[in-house]
C-alpha cells in the first residue's frame, strides 16, 4: 500500500469501523496508528503550515490535522496524548556536525565554563595530576579565548609550568591549538621548524621562538599525528554518548563531514558507526562525508573510492554516506581574505589548496558520481570555490546533485547570486557569529563582521541555506543557533549584522527541511508530513511565537526519532 494511499485510507476504515464489528473491528485496530498526539501546536514545515494533530503509524507520520478530527483515528492499541498547547516541531537536522570527534571531546578537559586564565592551566594540571607520566593532556575544542578574561591562549611556558611531566595539546575550534614544550618536542619541532604549506607555526614576534600555537591542520597535525589514536572501543563508546546529548537538543539527524577520510581510506570511525548500526543501537540518522586530505591525489582518491563499497548516497535510513569534503582555507584567524587583516595589514590569510588542484579534485569526483562539500570561509576563498563550481557546471549541471558551499561566511551579494544560480546549498552555522563574533571584530574589522553570515540576503536570493552548528567547534545547542539566526547575538561582541536577522519561521525551515534536502534525505525526512519518518520534537516553547529571548530558555521536552522516544524530560507529555 502506497504511503500516500495509507494515510487516505486510514481516515476511510476508522470511519467504517464506527459501524460495523468482529473481523472488520480487528482490520481497522491494525491500521489504528501507534501514536496520536493531540491538542498542540504542531509545525510541519511543509505546506500545510501548522495543525494540532498527529498520528503516528510504524515510525512514520500517518497523519496530520485539526485536533477534532484526530480522536475517531484511534484504536485499542492506540496511545493518545493531549499536548496540552505544547509545540511540536521536526526533529533538527544538522548540516555540518563533526560527531564523533564531539563525542570523542566529552572525556577530555572541558574548558568552556572558564573565566579566567587560570582556570584553564587549573583544568590542565588536574587532568595531569590523573594521569601517568608522558601521557597526553588533551582538550574539548569547544571553548573559546574570548571567554576569557585575558582575551588570549595561554602560553607554551604557562601550559610548560601547568604540566611540565605531560605533553598537552589543547584545540580551539577547528583550526587553532595551542600545545606545550614536550609536546613540540615528540613532534621533532624547534625553533628552526619550518611552516607546512597550508599551515603556520606561531612565534614570538621578538625572539623568533615558537609560541605553541598552531593554525590550520597542516600545522596542527605536526602535533596531533603523535597522539596515540583512540581505541575502537572509545569510539563506539563516545558515539553512544553523543547520542544522548544530540537528542537532549532535538537533533535526529547529522551531517558528519569527516566520517572516513583519504589518503588511506581509514573507515574506523564509520565502522564505530557500522557497530551502533548493526546493533540497533544508532538512532541519529547519521550522513558521512569523505574526507580528502589536502595533498591527496584527485585521481587517486576518486579511483579508491570507486574501488571500495562506498558510494555517494550509499546506505540506508540511519547510516549514509554523503559525498566528499574539501578544505580550501582556514578559520576567523586564517581565512582567505581578499583584502588584509584588521589586525595584520601583511596577511590575507591561508590558502590551503591551490585553484588548479580544487578543479581536479572536482571533476575527478564528478566523474565518479560523488557529490561535494567546500569548506570556504573568506571571500577570496569563497570566490575560488565559486569560479571552479561554475567551470565544472558548465561541463555537467551540479543542480540536484548535492553539491555545497560550507560555511561561505563572508560571501559577497555578487557570489551569493551565483551560487544561487548553480543551485548548490550552503551550510551555514551563524552560532559561529555567537562564540567567535569577537575574534571576527578582531581580525576581520567591523564592517566584514557584520557582513559575516548574510543570511537574510541568501534567502532574498533563494539560495537553499541548510543550518547547522560546527560541533564539535562550537555548541550543538539547536535553540541557540534559531536565536542566533533570528537576532544576529554574539558572546561578547554585541548583535553583528543586525539586518541579515531572518524569521524565526525561515530559521526553522533551514535547521529541517532544507538541512534534509542537504543530506539527501529530504524526500523522507526533515517536515512532519504523511509517510515521512517520525523525527520530531515536543518543545516547552513556541519558536516562531515566543520572544527571541525566550529561545534560550525553551527546552526540548522529548526527541522522537523514527517513532522511538529517545529523549524525555520533565514535562514532556510522552
Amino acid at each position: 500500500m502506497s504511503r500516500v494511499f495509507y494515510s487516505e485510507a486510514l481516515t476511510v476504515l476508522t470511519v467504517v469501523r464506527l459501524h460495523y464489528n468482529g473481523r472488520t473491528m480487528l482490520a481497522v485496530a491494525e491500521l489504528a496508528p501507534d501514536l496520536l498526539l493531540t491538542r498542540g501546536v504542531v509545525h510541519t514545515v511543509s505546506e500545510r503550515g501548522w495543525v494540532s494533530a498527529l498520528a503516528v503509524k510504524d515510525g512514520r507520520i500517518a497523519w496530520v490535522g485539526a485536533a477534532e478530527a484526530a480522536r475517531p483515528l484511534a484504536g485499542p492499541r492506540t496511545r493518545v496524548v493531549d499536548l496540552g498547547g505544547r509545540t511540536v516541531g521536526p526533529g533538527f537536522v544538522d548540516s555540518h556536525n563533526h560527531t564523533l570527534k564531539a563525542g570523542l571531546d566529552l572525556v577530555k578537559v572541558q574548558l568552556g565554563a572558564a573565566t579566567r586564565l587560570d582556570e584553564v592551566l587549573t583544568a590542565v594540571a588536574a587532568r595531569a595530576k590523573d594521569l601517568p607520566e608522558g601521557a597526553w593532556v588533551l582538550a574539548s575544542a569547544s571553548w573559546h579565548e574570548a571567554n576569557l578574561a585575558e582575551k588570549r591562549l595561554p602560553t607554551r611556558e604557562e601550559l610548560d609550568a601547568a604540566a611540565p611531566r605531560h605533553p598537552v595539546y589543547i584545540p580551539r575550534g577547528g583550526h587553532t591549538a595551542v600545545v606545550n614544550s614536550r609536546a613540540l618536542a615528540l613532534a621533532g619541532l624547534d625553533d628552526g621548524a619550518q611552516d607546512p604549506p597550508g599551515g603556520t607555526l606561531i612565534r614570538d614576534p621578538r625572539t623568533g621562538r615558537l609560541t605553541g600555537q598552531l593554525f590550520e591542520t597542516p600545522a596542527m597535525s605536526l602535533v596531533s599525528r603523535r597522539i596515540p589514536p583512540p581505541a575502537f572501543e572509545e569510539k563506539v563508546a563516545a558515539l553512544r554518548r553523543i547520542q544522548a546529548v544530540f537528542h537532549a537538543v532535538g537533533i535526529t539527524a547529522v551531517r558528519d563531514p569527516g566520517l572516513v577520510r583519504y589518503p588511506g581510506l581509514d573507515a574506523e570511525d564509520f565502522r564505530a558507526y557500522l557497530t551502533l548500526w548493526r546493533a540497533g543501537e544508532l538512532t541519529l540518522r547519521v550522513t558521512g562525508m569523505v574526507g580528502l586530505e589536502p595533498g591527496a591525489d584527485p585521481d587517486q582518491a576518486t579511483a579508491a573510492l570507486e574501488r571500495s563499497a562506498l558510494g555517494s548516497g550509499f546506505g540506508d535510513g540511519w547510516l549514509r554516506v554523503g559525498g566528499i569534503k574539501l578544505l580550501t582555507d582556514g578559520g576567523v584567524e586564517t581565512a582567505y581574505l581578499r583584502e588584509p587583516y584588521a589586525s595584520d595589514p601583511a596577511f590575507t590569510g591561508v590558502r590551503v589548496l591551490e585553484p588548479d588542484y580544487l578543479l581536479a579534485a572536482l571533476r575527478a569526483a564528478r566523474r565518479s558520481g560523488w557529490a561535494t562539500g567546500v569548506h570556504c570561509v573568506g571571500d577570496a576563498a569563497v570566490e575560488m570555490v565559486t569560479r571552479t563550481f561554475e567551470a565544472v557546471h558548465r561541463e555537467a549541471p551540479l543542480t540536484d546533485q548535492g553539491w555545497a558551499v560550507e560555511h561561505a561566511i563572508l560571501a559577497t551579494p555578487e557570489q551569493s547570486r551565483r551560487l544561487r544560480d548553480l543551485g548548490v546549498f550552503v551550510t551555514a552555522q551563524s552560532v559561529h557569529l555567537w562564540k567567535l563574533g569577537l575574534n571576527m571584530v578582531k581580525h576581520w574589522g567591523q564592517d566584514r563582521a557584520h557582513a559575516a553570515y548574510p543570511l537574510r540576503t541568501w534567502l532574498d536570493l533563494g539560495l537553499r541555506v541548510a543550518g547547522g552548528t560546527d560541533a564539535n567547534v562550537c555548541p550543538h545547542d539547536q535553540l541557540l543557533t534559531l536565536y542566533v539566526d533570528t537576532t544576529r547575538e554574539t558572546e561578547q561582541a554585541g548583535p553583528l549584522g543586525p539586518d541579515e536577522a531572518i524569521p524565526p519561521e525561515a530559521a526553522l525551515a533551514s535547521h529541517t527541511r532544507v538541512a534534509a534536502d542537504c543530506l539527501g534525505i529530504g524526500a523522507w525526512a526533515g517536515s512532519l508530513e504523511p509517510g515521512r519518518v517520525a523525527d520530531f520534537v515536543i518543545l516547552s516553547d513556541d519558536p516562531l511565537a515566543t520572544p527571541s529571548g525566550r529561545l534560550l530558555k525553551t527546552r526540548v521536552l522529548a526527541t522522537v526519532a523514527g517513532g522511538r522516544v529517545v529523549h524525555r524530560r520533565d514535562g514532556s507529555p510522552l
